[in-house]
């Protein structure tokens, strides 16, 4: 484990719990003595996220505080290479995976937990056909077919909502008004038909508790550094 993290802020949950220490939500269900990173590169993690929607559901976070996946990546190829290892670990070649992210500003905070966290799922509908739930919004929307490409066109100063899958390629849009909580969870709880989509809500999941046994059976880390 890394020492101490530069940026750390007290308030921040994920500071916390990347820090080191037990009082945080993934320990007041899991228990104390476990981690829950799968993966790790020089400056980012690998997690499942709490409250899956799906199976395998996880989230790529920065080692140090940033708002935003844009003010914490200098160098893209450490986010390629997590997901390429949650790829070839946990999916199969069919997968179509969506990814996710309420980008932070000082300008305009969200209204989701600060820590920057890029979210990642397997989905089994057409994005493409329902891409509007996500977008609903009259402001400035920028469409690249790379996620590379899509980050270098943000700006550090702009909260923004980038959503995409793989395949279909990514949308960004910076946001004008704060964005509603947990905006994308409640719009893929809807098409998956489910009545839950708030995280904390959900409790014990037997598929946060899977991906956490597959670190545990290997017995160590796996860096992909």
């Amino acid at each position: 484990m890394w020492s101490r993290m530069q940026n750390y802020k007290h308030d921040c949950v994920l500071c916390r719990e990347l820090n080191g220490s037990k009082q945080t939500n993934f320990h007041a269900i899991y228990g104390e003595a476990l981690s829950r990173i799968l993966a790790e590169t020089d400056n980012f993690v690998l997690i499942p996220a709490l409250g899956q929607l799906v199976q395998y559901q996880s989230m790529i976070v920065p080692k140090q505080h940033f708002v935003s996946m844009k003010e914490a990546t200098k160098d893209f190829s450490e986010i390629q290479t997590l997901l390429d290892f949650y790829r070839k670990t946990f999916l199969s070649n069919e997968d179509e995976v969506m990814l996710f992210e309420n980008g932070n500003s000082n300008a305009l905070p969200s209204s989701c937990i600060e820590h920057a966290h890029l979210n990642i799922l397997p989905i089994d509908f057409d994005f493409e056909k329902e891409k509007a739930h996500f977008l609903d919004s009259n402001d400035e929307l920028i469409l690249h077919k790379r996620l590379t490409e899509i980050y270098d066109e943000i700006h550090y100063d702009r909260t923004y909502r980038l959503v995409g899958t793989l395949s279909a390629g990514f949308y960004m849009m910076y946001l004008s008004k704060k964005p509603e909580s947990q905006f994308m969870r409640k719009k893929i709880s809807n098409l998956l038909a489910q009545e839950i989509w708030d995280w904390k809500n959900f409790g014990f999941q037997e598929s946060v508790q899977s991906l956490v046994n597959y670190k545990k059976e290997r017995n160590v880390l796996h860096s992909c550094i």
